[in-house]
């Protein structure tokens, strides 16, 4: 709940304080396909509801009793997030075989909210899409590659964004802390198809102490 509340206070301070921060909204009608992108940046998913919020959004063709609710709400921001955060586009079908059909007989849609995260370093891991993994300070997580060798291309400890494992110590001003530890990650992972890496400033060197971190690691499987 902490780290909740922290993401969305922060997200609302970037705004209020015109920060670069845009709120993005995608509608996709039912049976058809939702595309949310960024131009640049990355994905990610603030809201989302599939059902109807809106008697004139997104009719799709349909009239009368089809549109007549405005408050049919399924939450989906977790679907939606594991399908599209980090990403620079996603797709996801629209459909009541997929989602919970909170009003029968009702034409829906679904209604992402989101942002696009700038990225400080490319998502390019020599001409390959890299897969990116975010470990917070204090925790740990396994990069796997299954029946493949893990290569990590970029590692950085520190803060890129306020948003990345959100806490009361990741503020407006501490997002420019750059720490490369791509040998030491290399080091760790090289030749493994499973690497577990625990993250601290034990292990990583701290150029922003005070400031909470978490470990990025750009790789992918080969």
């Amino acid at each position: 709940m902490l780290q909740e509340l922290t993401f969305i206070t922060i997200l609302m301070l970037l705004c209020q304080h015109g920060l670069g921060i845009e709120i993005l909204h995608h509608i996709a009608g039912e049976g058809t396909q939702a595309n949310p992108a960024c131009d640049k940046g990355t994905i990610k998913v603030i809201a989302s509801n599939y059902g109807r919020t809106s008697i004139t959004a997104c009719p799709g063709g349909f009239s009368g009793d089809f549109l007549n609710n405005d408050a049919c709400f399924y939450d989906v921001t977790s679907t939606l997030a594991g399908k599209c955060d980090r990403q620079q586009s996603c797709s996801h079908d629209v459909s009541n075989s997929i989602f919970t059909d909170a009003c029968p007989g009702i034409y829906k849609y679904l209604n992402v909210s989101y942002i696009c995260l700038k990225t400080q370093t490319p998502l390019d891991c020599g001409g390959i899409a890299c897969n990116v993994i975010p470990i917070c300070q204090y925790e740990k997580k396994a990069i796997r590659c299954k029946d493949q060798k893990i290569s990590v291309f970029y590692a950085n400890y520190g803060r890129t964004d306020p948003l990345t494992c959100p806490h009361s110590n990741a503020t407006l001003t501490s997002s420019l802390c750059f720490s490369d530890q791509t040998k030491t990650v290399q080091l760790l992972c090289k030749k493994k198809e499973e690497c577990k890496l625990y993250v601290s400033s034990l292990t990583y060197l701290d150029q922003c102490p005070g400031v909470h971190k978490y470990l990025a690691v750009y790789y992918i499987c080969t």
